[in-house]
């Protein structure tokens, strides 16, 4: 028998041996759940059948978490993936999901708990993301953060990321967990908030940084541009956070317990507030700075971004919205204090949990048409899915 016979022989004995499962699958298989390791078993077989062996070793590179990260992005979900196996297989799906995930840190749990636009509702765009010019950590955190943004229909604003220049990038980072200096795990923790079990980004913050950070302009040829900004800003970046949330449970179910004062003052201002938004005017004002228009007038164009944290308090607070930066900041901070709350983040959390809450009784619960537009001018529908009160919370950040 040739020497090239003999190699053909052993090719194809690899192979048949992995279409009927007998034989033990590469490391792929190893360090999974015990749900990914029958189906990566399978996945190798179809592989060498389907002379996809350069894509299969693409795949096998990865870590267990992008593994299953992969796996779970082409089934839909952990309790969808036995039925990948009684379909074709669909080989440039495979690639997308590798492609995406490759050079991502993940925890070994988190595609498992990550939320993903089917749950939300949104629309999701896989983009690529250039790292070149930036190191560890920003390099880290830039593909975790284009990981997360295609999983989580947030695609768009990555790409708006993208468009600013290395110095931008990097200070836009520094602004989303207002820190100087940089963990990649501590990034993540404090980037995640948790809605419905799921962990999803702050898109919020993000979109505050990016529209701070766009209108910082450094010299880019600089590499200490970026050193001497944030030594400027470092009383700023540097100050702990105002209010710290738990790792787990829901960002506005914590709400009214943040507000540290006594329960029988807790449950009149919830009350005194509800009233005050029973007309669903006030509540377009507060959310989107939309006036009441007197009758007989067009009404004010529609916007469809919901305010900053600041705006929404500033607003409830009737704070003077033309005041400059500084002098607004000033009064926004006596408001506070006049009114019994810690700080901005506080009021802030407060006031969502209330609306959250309205919404969903108004809007989802009675039906009432002002309400249900409000809901649609937020991405959502009244009809199936029928939003959930974590659903209307996360498109009430997310669109900011």
């Amino acid at each position: 028998m040739s020497l090239q016979q003999s190699y053909g022989n052993q090719a194809t004995g690899k192979m048949i041996h992995a279409l009927h499962g007998k034989q033990s699958s590469t490391e792929a298989s190893k360090g999974v759940k015990a749900p990914y390791e029958r189906l990566i078993k399978w996945l190798e077989g179809e592989a060498y059948q389907d002379h996809q062996q350069v894509l299969w070793r693409q795949f096998e590179k990865l870590s267990p978490a992008q593994r299953q990260a992969v796996l779970l992005e082409m089934a839909g979900s952990i309790d969808r993936l036995e039925s990948l196996m009684n379909a074709p297989m669909n080989w440039e799906g495979l690639l997308a999901a590798a492609t995406n995930v490759e050079g991502v840190r993940l925890e070994p749990d988190e595609p498992e708990l990550e939320g993903t636009a089917n749950e939300s509702g949104a629309q999701a765009t896989v983009g690529s993301v250039d790292v070149t010019g930036l190191l560890t950590p920003y390099k880290d955190i830039v593909l975790w953060l284009n990981y997360k943004a295609n999983k989580q229909g947030k695609a768009l604003l990555m790409r708006r990321f993208e468009m600013l220049s290395i110095p931008q990038k990097k200070i836009a980072i520094h602004k989303m967990v207002n820190r100087r200096k940089l963990l990649f795990a501590d990034f993540t923790k404090t980037m995640s908030i948790t809605i419905l079990l799921k962990k999803w980004v702050d898109w919020g913050k993000m979109l505050s940084a990016l529209n701070e950070a766009e209108k910082v302009n450094l010299d880019t040829a600089d590499e200490l541009s970026v050193e001497h900004y944030l030594d400027h800003e470092k009383n700023e970046l540097e100050q702990e956070e105002e209010l710290e949330l738990e790792e787990e449970g829901d960002f506005f179910a914590s709400g009214l317990e943040l507000l540290g004062r006594g329960e029988e003052k807790q449950v009149n201002d919830e009350n005194d507030l509800k009233k005050m938004l029973d007309d669903h005017e006030q509540l377009n004002w507060l959310l989107f700075g939309i006036k009441a228009m007197p009758s007989g007038k067009p009404k004010e164009k529609s916007v469809t971004a919901v305010g900053t944290p600041e705006l929404i308090v500033d607003r409830f607070l009737k704070v003077d919205l033309t005041l400059p930066p500084k002098a607004r900041e000033e009064a926004r901070k006596r408001q506070l204090k006049d009114n019994g709350y810690y700080s901005t983040r506080q009021c802030y959390v407060y006031l969502l949990t209330i609306i959250v809450s309205l919404i969903f009784e108004r809007g989802v619960t009675k039906k009432e048409r002002a309400f249900i537009q409000l809901m649609e001018k937020l991405g959502l529908t009244a009809q199936k899915p029928t939003p959930t009160k974590d659903m209307i919370a996360h498109q009430l950040r997310s669109s900011q």
